[in-house]
């Protein structure tokens, strides 16, 4: 079992920069209000309830992750043969020995990256850009990064999964969005 610190990170933060003026309070307003914890600047108990939960939780995660990995990694796999059975134009952006298991970027040449999103939106969901850029629609700049041509950064879009995804589940979904792909190419 872990022993946790009385005191925070932030507490021996403030109290190393109290030491260097000699002990005296430095012009330091609290960030926080209620308590006289770490002389006045941070109030609070530490959640020990909560702290204990979180280690749990990250055994658990850490026990999981290389079952998780695996089936991810059968899932891109299956996808990748899936893509090149189809018969569809289209390049993977990425070099696959370095991208996560989880994810495939994938530009289909010829097919507006809108447009397909449309298409299939009732039956699975994929993305053109990230979630932080997703209020105004600009070329991704990780695709623009890596000096991809503009036909192809359009083109592109991001399939994603988890370990607890029905591998079945995610190729009728991706075999459904290679027959619209067919057709609006």
């Amino acid at each position: 079992m872990m022993i946790m610190p009385s005191i925070s990170l932030l507490g021996l933060f403030i109290m190393s920069q109290m030491r260097k003026k000699r002990y005296r309070l430095p012009p330091v307003k609290p960030i926080m209000y209620g308590g006289g914890q770490e002389h006045g600047i941070r109030p609070g108990t530490l959640p020990t309830a909560l702290i204990a939960g979180f280690g749990e939780a990250c055994a658990i995660a850490e026990k999981e992750a290389a079952q998780d990995n695996a089936t991810c990694c059968k899932i891109k796999e299956s996808l990748l043969n899936l893509l090149e059975k189809s018969g569809v134009e289209y390049v993977i952006n990425g070099d696959q020995k370095h991208c996560v298991p989880t994810t495939l970027n994938v530009s289909f040449l010829g097919v507006s990256s809108e447009a397909l999103m449309l298409a299939t939106k009732q039956y699975c969901g994929v993305s053109n850009g990230s979630a932080c850029t997703s209020s105004s629609y600009s070329h991704s700049h990780v695709l623009s990064a890596m000096h991809l041509p503009d036909e192809r950064i359009e083109s592109a879009i991001r399939i994603s999964w988890g370990g607890d995804e029905s591998q079945n589940s995610i190729q009728n979904e991706l075999y459904n969005l290679l027959q619209t792909v067919k057709k609006l190419q």
